[in-house]
């Protein structure tokens, strides 16, 4: 019995459509699903004992000839490859966008949290509404909150990251706001990769 279509998307997202034994995603490798403990061997359909391997690491690589007759059989094969490779590129670069997009959310969640946190105003004007910060203060970047996140910080770090900043600086916070969010940022980072300042 072959995996469902459902399955295996949720096998390949969940290992990040890459091959868990050389490292290769799409679209430079056609990606299989692979059983841990083979079903000749009493392994089940389990998503736990499934995991996402390139075609290479699954099949190998036969040296033997091909048998009278398989060239049609090989063109079938070369044609359902070339249409699962198609699939699970669309598929992969849904994943990615889907990424981005929440990756997005939380960039705007943590420039509403600052907004909130030093008393920003929304104001209309013709082409949109952005947020106001009074006294000349500034936002944090959204490159540098993108990068941050990039080094591993969710978005509770960059909250709680931000909470730190309010209630140090609070009135006395000028243009030094964003610089005081970074090293705090920055600070965790080097937690999170063993690192302390």
């Amino acid at each position: 019995m072959s995996l469902s279509v459902r399955v295996r998307f949720e096998v390949f997202k969940r290992d990040r459509f890459t091959c868990s034994y050389c490292g290769k995603s799409p679209p430079n490798v056609l990606l299989e699903v692979d059983h841990v403990i083979p079903r000749a061997a009493g392994g089940s359909d389990d998503i736990e004992n499934l995991t996402t391997s390139c075609q290479d690491c699954n099949r190998g690589k036969s040296a033997g000839l091909l048998a009278e007759g398989s060239a049609r059989v090989i063109s079938q094969e070369a044609a359902a490859e070339a249409q699962e490779r198609l699939e699970q590129t669309r598929m992969y670069a849904e994943a990615v966008a889907q990424m981005r997009r929440l990756n997005e959310a939380q960039v705007q969640t943590v420039i509403e949290n600052w907004a909130y946190a030093f008393e920003a105003t929304k104001e209309e004007q013709e082409d949109g509404t952005y947020w106001v910060l009074p006294r000349d203060r500034q936002f944090p970047s959204e490159a540098t909150i993108r990068r941050l996140m990039g080094r591993g910080l969710n978005l509770d770090d960059l909250l709680e990251a931000i909470d730190i900043t309010a209630s140090r600086l609070g009135d006395y916070y000028r243009d030094e706001g964003p610089r005081y969010f970074y090293g705090v940022c920055w600070r965790m980072v080097d937690r999170l990769e063993g690192r302390e300042r």
